[in-house]
């Protein structure tokens, strides 16, 4: 019988996530004795979803490519970060990262790890800052002029949110180069919006926040 595209895609995600050591030592213990039945539910859960990401974008998608070492590589680091995560933004981020990856076909993937890395790294608030930026919610821009505004801003959007730890999110997000309050950078997007995002912050949004559509509280 001859094997369908789907199966290939499905097959070849399943390969990939066998692959993964999700942990070891004592958290291997942890897990083997106590969470078995969650781990697996969600390692089930994430290999279905992704297949049919894949299957949607079939057309696009090389089967070759998706059982190339290349692949492989970022498939094993976007599956286990997305397998130890509960929280639908980044869970949603690793997925569209694959995707993107899938259907791209490049090997130059420095700039990807690096976006694996930052969807690590990164809280769900300081993604959901990204997302308020990056989809323009954020109302009546920034005065230039005093760069704190940006925090006041976000602090009437989450009032509950401690200042200092939301001003820590920020910050990081200016040292990640994802955003920036650069005067050339406003003026060349034309915009009075005291942060906006850079061109890395932008193509970094646009990988993980699409074709999947996020939409944080």
């Amino acid at each position: 019988m001859r094997t369908s595209k789907k199966d290939h895609i499905r097959n070849a995600v399943v390969a990939g996530a066998n692959l993964i050591p999700v942990a070891g030592g004592i958290l291997g213990v942890i897990l083997d004795k106590y969470l078995p039945s969650e781990l697996e539910t969600r390692k089930n859960r994430l290999i279905e979803d992704i297949s049919n990401d894949l299957e949607e974008v079939k057309e696009k998608v090389s089967v070759d490519w998706l059982q190339s070492p290349d692949f492989i590589s970022i498939f094993m680091k976007a599956f286990r970060g997305a397998i130890e995560e509960n929280r639908h933004e980044k869970i949603i981020s690793f997925r569209n990262i694959l995707i993107n990856t899938a259907i791209s076909e490049t090997d130059e993937f420095d700039e990807v790890t690096f976006y694996i890395r930052l969807v690590n790294d990164l809280t769900v608030d300081q993604i959901r800052v990204l997302h308020h930026v990056y989809s323009g919610r954020i109302e009546g821009g920034f005065d230039t002029k005093n760069e704190n505004n940006v925090y006041r801003e976000f602090q009437n959007i989450w009032p509950a949110v401690d200042q200092s730890y939301l001003m820590a999110c920020i910050t990081e997000l200016i040292r990640f180069n994802l955003i920036s309050s650069s005067n050339k950078l406003l003026k060349e997007k034309k915009t009075n919006k005291g942060h906006v995002l850079t061109g890395f912050g932008e193509r970094f949004v646009k990988y993980i926040f699409s074709p999947i559509q996020i939409s944080p509280n």
